[in-house]
């Protein structure tokens, strides 16, 4: 879509399956003719209000990403993966980890020496993040036997990994700039910043960050990220609570069914919040971890409704209670509590993050004890075990 549209006629409306933006009485369409709609709603909310803010003179970039994808990915057509033996042989990344030369080195620059210094330093920043991605990958052994460098394999596998919304940022990238290939993935995947991105074009043409051109392709840049965001649909709270229990007990993850009620004997018990505490004590003095309250063994929903405490803030109290009468009220900055839905039931997720001094389980009616992490469990420890594991665990 060349031009901006007449923004006083736009609406966003909500169909069965799907988003779209109206433009009067008719859906808005593309430059191919295809709706502007999606069933992510962020993301038609994101463009709709790119279409009412940015100045009339001004390209949408927003839409324009959404036509890449719309007219041209959507169709079978991706030109980034047709010309990418092109696209790979002139990256200045790729020239450089496959050991070829670089027709144009980085500082070539009319302004002097000063600035060809900058841009070789911004190149080499840029080329230790390369360096750390291509490490990463050599480390997870996924590299398959390939004529062309382990390097060019890399990026061409992760580009054919990226959602068509990346991919449409890269291909609008690659249109405008002739960056390469490593620079606009590297933008899309968040590996670096709209800046960095910037500040790297600049140094590969030759320029300087305070000229007219950075301050054009940090915009786009910006823009690019802003609408990959916008893409992502963040899973609901339910949707992260049922693949945080998915994952099942381990050293940074208990379950327990109640807080406070011995669902066996239906009644109360202390050794029932005993269990709580020695859980959350042993998180504190280990690397931290997550209790879910209301979880069976078997990652099942009991709910604390089975506690019997009438209502959610009496029984967030009376678990606070017991964690500022057994543990002393200095470890409360380290520990959080949060109240969620599952299974129609409320489960709290108790998180704590690792103590900076010893917790001591104090219990009244129980000895003092000290407990820690050993696998997907809490242990106490013997007195003299306890006092080399803290000389060892924790620096005063």
């Amino acid at each position: 879509m060349k031009e901006k549209t007449d923004q006083l006629l736009l609406d966003l409306v909500k169909r069965p399956n799907d988003y779209v933006i109206y433009q009067g009485d008719h859906p808005l369409l593309t430059s191919g003719g295809f709706e502007v709609a999606n069933p992510n709603g962020r993301l038609l909310k994101h463009i709709l209000t790119d279409l009412l803010m940015v100045h009339p003179n001004e390209p949408v970039i927003s839409l324009q990403l959404y036509e890449i994808q719309r007219d041209i990915l959507d169709k079978g057509s991706d030109p980034v993966d047709e010309m990418m033996t092109g696209i790979l042989g002139s990256d200045p990344f790729v020239m450089v980890k496959t050991g070829k030369s670089r027709q144009k080195s980085p500082g070539s620059s009319p302004f002097g020496e000063d600035e060809m210094n900058l841009s070789l330093w911004i190149f080499s920043e840029l080329l230790s993040v390369v360096n750390t991605f291509f490490e990463e990958w050599v480390k997870q052994d996924e590299l398959a036997a390939d004529a062309e460098s382990p390097f060019a394999v890399v990026i061409r596998t992760t580009y054919s990994r990226l959602s068509p919304e990346e991919k449409s940022a890269i291909i609008f990238l690659i249109r405008e700039h002739e960056p390469g290939l490593v620079l606009p993935l590297f933008l899309a995947t968040n590996r670096i910043s709209p800046a960095e991105y910037s500040k790297g074009m600049v140094a590969l043409t030759g320029g300087h960050p305070q000229d007219h051109t950075f301050s054009s392709i940090l915009h786009e840049s910006s823009a690019i990220r802003d609408y990959i965001m916008a893409s992502e649909i963040r899973p609901n709270r339910a949707e992260e609570l049922e693949s945080l229990i998915s994952l099942g007990e381990s050293n940074l993850l208990e379950f327990k069914s109640t807080l406070r009620w011995d669902l066996r004997h239906g009644k109360t018990a202390q050794h029932i919040e005993r269990a709580v505490l020695k859980t959350i004590s042993a998180f504190l003095n280990s690397e931290g971890g997550t209790l879910l309250i209301g979880i069976r063994d078997d990652g099942s929903a009991e709910g604390i409704e089975s506690d019997r405490l009438q209502t959610e803030d009496r029984w967030l109290l009376h678990l606070w209670t017991l964690i500022r009468t057994c543990f002393g009220r200095d470890v409360t900055p380290y520990i959080t509590t949060k109240l969620e839905k599952f299974e129609g039931k409320t489960i709290c997720l108790v998180e704590c993050s690792r103590s900076l001094r010893p917790v001591f389980l104090k219990q009244p009616g129980f000895e003092e004890e000290f407990y820690i992490r050993i696998g997907p469990a809490s242990a106490a420890m013997s007195v003299s075990e306890a006092l080399k594991y803290i000389a060892d665990h924790f620096h005063q």
